[in-house]
């Protein structure tokens, strides 16, 4: 089964080409190309490194390690501690960096939201998504909604499989979902994809977690609008999803699918007049 957002490190290996409606011009497409260099200029100069964060969760991790193992040593923790102190103290010098880590990373990230230079960017930004969604006549009525893109690399016999390579293998990205002439499309700032509504098979339910990189709705993930799905994050900053759903088609007699995190499911439903069938 071909994923139809599969990330492949070949571009012509990519699923999407066949169903693209049409792309954005290519004077529009060189201002959003020079837009999102400008904003990962900007992110490495204002957004704290990945790696920090990672850093932190590891000497975290290791400093509770030597302290737990020194409290529940067998010759017991004051014995412990004449013998063999450094572990303790070596234990709380990492958990204190740790700490120090992350307290300094989301200061940063808070004060992100209030620097003019990122305010100004992301006014720029909105400026220049909507005249490409007007060029592209994506519909203001559009759903936005997060779509799963995946990491894919192809085996010997052509097959698609997950790619493990890279920390992150599932991308939400939030793509516009409208009905257009019995097709169902996908919109970007770049292009529109249309898929054929009578080629939707049904929904399945995929029963794992998996942790996502970024959160892109206006309410917090775990607010009351998305309670319900027992969104977690940890000190990496994955949010972890579980269930996620496929879709599956058929299309000219080739099987596609395409994935939604498990807070999308409702709302993908309700684009169709008829009901979806359950696959599982």
């Amino acid at each position: 089964m071909k994923n139809i957002f599969g990330i492949f490190k070949k571009p012509e290996d990519n699923n999407f080409s066949k169903f693209v409606l049409r792309k954005l011009s290519d004077e529009n497409a060189d201002k959003a190309k020079h837009l999102s260099n400008e904003g990962d200029d900007l992110s490495k100069k204002k957004v704290p490194p990945q790696w920090l964060s990672l850093v932190s969760v590891v000497a975290i991790g290791f400093g509770l390690l030597f302290v737990v193992l020194m409290f529940f040593a067998k010759d017991g923790f004051v014995n412990a501690l004449q013998t063999r102190g450094y572990f303790f103290y070596i234990g709380i010098g990492l958990f204190l960096v740790g700490l120090i880590i992350q307290i300094i990373v989301r200061i940063k990230n808070k004060k992100i939201n209030s620097d003019p230079e990122v305010e100004d960017y992301a006014t720029r930004v909105d400026v220049a998504v909507k005249e490409c969604e007007f060029e592209l006549n994506i519909p203001e009525t559009a759903t936005k909604m997060d779509i799963l893109f995946v990491v894919l690399k192809k085996n010997k016999k052509g097959e698609e499989k997950l790619s493990l390579i890279g920390l992150v293998q599932y991308i939400n990205q939030e793509l516009k979902v409208f009905i257009e002439n019995d097709l169902l499309c996908f919109a970007d700032s770049y292009m529109v994809l249309g898929i054929p509504l009578n080629s939707v098979k049904g929904i399945k339910t995929i029963n794992k977690k998996i942790p996502l990189p970024q959160w892109n709705k206006p309410e917090t993930f775990n607010s009351p609008a998305y309670k319900q799905y027992k969104l977690h994050t940890n000190t990496s900053g994955f949010i972890w999803n579980k269930p996620y759903y496929e879709v599956d088609f058929n299309i000219d007699g080739e099987d596609y699918c395409l994935f939604l995190p498990c807070y999308e499911k409702e709302a993908f439903l309700r684009l169709f007049d008829s009901e979806v069938p359950n696959l599982d």
